[in-house]
């Protein structure tokens, strides 16, 4: 299982480091966050429940659309060079030589190809969840939670600054940096706001 394992933790790293990677779940990431502003064709006069809940559909459907549509893009790619790249660099037969068979060879990039896609998946569906939370402002006196749409903007910004520090004091890949602490970030502004209702009280203090 080590040589499985080897393999899948490269696989993950090199493909987290891709910059399709990054491009496409940061784009992915705009988009849904930017979805509310479709919304503006349902807008009416009355505001009632039945009005938030189409938008709230909408904005779910539309994100994950985008998740899917970013999902698909992203795994071509990071297939058709997952194995070509390693062939090209001419590290797949110093694997291949030592004793690494092929099955286990195939299996552990499979692995961290099904991680890489699903660490992405995880970030957009995330995002999608924070975005309805935000909801979206079917009137121009319904307020956004500004609090999720800063901390998700904070979370890109804080990234950003994390990888620049780490790529230029330490030699580190700017995109791998920058690709596992948003990651990391998103997880944990979902765990927060899970935690906190639209009027901002603690769930479990109740």
């Amino acid at each position: 299982m080590t040589p499985i394992y080897a393999i899948c933790r490269n696989t993950v790293l090199e493909t987290v480091r891709q910059p399709i990677y990054g491009l496409i779940v940061t784009v992915s990431c705009a988009l849904i966050a930017f979805t509310p502003a479709t919304a503006a064709h349902i807008y009416s006069f009355r505001v009632t429940a039945q009005l938030d809940r189409a938008a709230e559909r909408l904005i779910a459907d539309l994100g994950l659309a985008t998740v899917l549509l970013g999902g698909l893009v992203l795994a071509v790619f990071s297939t058709t060079t997952a194995i070509s790249r390693e062939i090209a660099d001419r590290t797949a037969s110093s694997v291949l030589s030592k004793r690494v068979s092929r099955s286990e060879f195939v299996v552990g990039k499979y692995l961290g190809i099904a991680i890489s896609m699903g660490l992405a998946t995880l970030v957009g569906c995330i995002t999608v969840l924070l975005t309805v939370r935000a909801r979206a402002s079917v009137a121009a006196w319904q307020p956004l939670d500004w609090g999720i749409i800063l901390a998700m903007a904070g979370a890109a910004l804080a990234a950003c600054g994390y990888a620049t520090w780490r790529n230029y004091f330490h030699g580190r890949a700017w995109l791998g940096s920058f690709n596992l602490l948003f990651i990391a970030l998103m997880v944990l502004l979902f765990v927060v706001f899970a935690l906190i209702d639209r009027e901002n009280n603690f769930i479990l203090s109740a």
